[in-house]
């Protein structure tokens, strides 16, 4: 189903009102998706409304695991995005129904992936306190959130996610590659 245009300017510029009583008047309206096949969760994670997002997700749970025309949930959105607090609403919500951590897209990145590519790691540390374990998952490219760190030449942030957990530095991508093999690599690419 289409999203109502209505719906969609109301998540745009965080008017959740607007949205209760679109919800009020028309009660599927929540569910429509836009041409990429956004929810308004989607929206509002993206534009960073916290309040707007922990409403949806109480009252409407089941949009938390609904993906867009990339596989991507909402949650991966926000992380991307860099918005901790609603990560934080994400984690403090679902709880330990749903593990946001190992949630992937059509490329088989986490959210964990999307917010290390955009270099928020207290989105990483905020996710990974939930589930450290998450933090050697490997996407279609076989990159953990690490791996991707270092390519990034983000040795700030690969030393911080190497504390939250150094069994990532055991894991090896598709090539055979260790963390620290990619290390040297990039480090000799770099001189």
């Amino acid at each position: 189903m289409d999203m109502d245009p209505r719906l969609l300017d109301a998540a745009r510029c965080g008017n959740q009102i607007k949205i209760i009583e679109l919800e009020d008047s028309e009660s599927n309206i929540i569910y429509g998706t836009t041409p990429q096949g956004n929810t308004a969760l989607h929206v509002a994670a993206r534009f960073g409304y916290y309040f707007m997002v922990s409403d949806i997700i109480r009252r409407h749970p089941s949009l938390v695991l609904k993906t867009n025309l990339k596989g991507e949930t909402s949650i991966h959105l926000a992380a991307r995005a860099g918005h901790e607090d609603v990560v934080s609403a994400f984690i403090i919500t679902v709880g330990d129904s749903i593990q946001i951590s190992r949630i992937t897209d059509n490329h088989g990145n986490t959210p964990l992936h999307a917010a290390v590519k955009n270099k928020h790691y207290s989105i990483v540390k905020a996710i990974a306190e939930k589930d450290q374990d998450s933090l050697v998952l490997l996407n279609d490219d076989g990159e953990s959130v690490l791996s991707i760190a270092i390519d990034l030449i983000s040795t700030d942030l690969a030393a911080k996610i190497i504390n939250l957990n150094t069994s990532t530095l055991e894991y090896r991508g598709h090539d055979g590659q260790t963390p620290l093999h990619r290390a040297v690599i990039r480090q000799d690419i770099g001189n």
